[in-house]
């Protein structure tokens, strides 16, 4: 991922820098080509763009305690932008982890969760809840779009069985239901912690506001 945004990235960039001087050049002298250059300069740009993409994609949370909150706060806003609906990331209080892999494993399944709220239930309104009980990381995906139908088995479908496998990866269990008295689904991932939260203190300052929203977690 670093070398991604470091080597490929950073070439991109300069050769679209070039490419818009170049552009700029043969527009002030009305040259034929012009319009070739400025349609290589804006493929330079989405090229530039989508290395970027690919980079955050494969390094998707920061290894500082503070990553998955990061992530998670920054995946909200990206699929509110990239589909058009309300995506909300709610903290009650500063969720950190050091081991980076069970970070990682949560925020793949709230990517996954977020992704089929979307393409199989035509959500509007999605919600990203992460919050501490003792001994326990809740993490909790729901949203307003269609309901599982009564017979349908919640472990189905590729990305279910791989969400799951997260789950189990890192000793928690993954809930799969329909909200009560509402519409939509959510799915509940529940993974071991300490006993005690660890503290901003504990590694430094925080990089994310958590926002003091109770998260609609269910005990099952």
């Amino acid at each position: 991922a670093q070398d991604l945004h470091d080597g490929l990235g950073q070439q991109l960039a300069g050769i679209s820098c070039l490419a818009s001087v170049l552009r700029q050049d043969l527009d002030g002298k009305n040259a034929p080509a012009a319009s070739a250059a400025a349609r290589i300069s804006n493929l330079l740009n989405s090229a530039v763009a989508q290395t970027r993409g690919l980079a955050r994609g494969l390094y998707a949370v920061p290894t500082e305690p503070s990553g998955l909150m990061s992530g998670l706060e920054e995946l909200a806003t990206t699929i509110s932008q990239l589909f058009k609906v309300r995506c909300v990331f709610k903290c009650p209080q500063p969720v950190l982890l050091t081991d980076n892999l069970k970070a990682t494993h949560l925020y793949r399944i709230a990517q996954e969760a977020t992704t089929n709220a979307i393409k199989h239930g035509r959500a509007s309104r999605i919600e990203i809840a992460l919050s501490f009980a003792p001994g326990r990381i809740n993490l909790a995906v729901s949203n307003d779009g269609r309901q599982l139908e009564k017979n349908c088995d919640a472990r189905d479908g590729l990305g279910m069985r791989i969400m799951n496998y997260r789950a189990r990866v890192i000793g928690g269990t993954l809930v799969i239901r329909n909200r009560t008295n509402t519409t939509g689904v959510e799915v509940i991932c529940r993974t071991p912690a300490p006993a005690k939260p660890e503290t901003p203190s504990e590694h430094g300052p925080s990089r994310v506001k958590t926002k003091n929203a109770k998260a609609n977690l269910h005990r099952g």
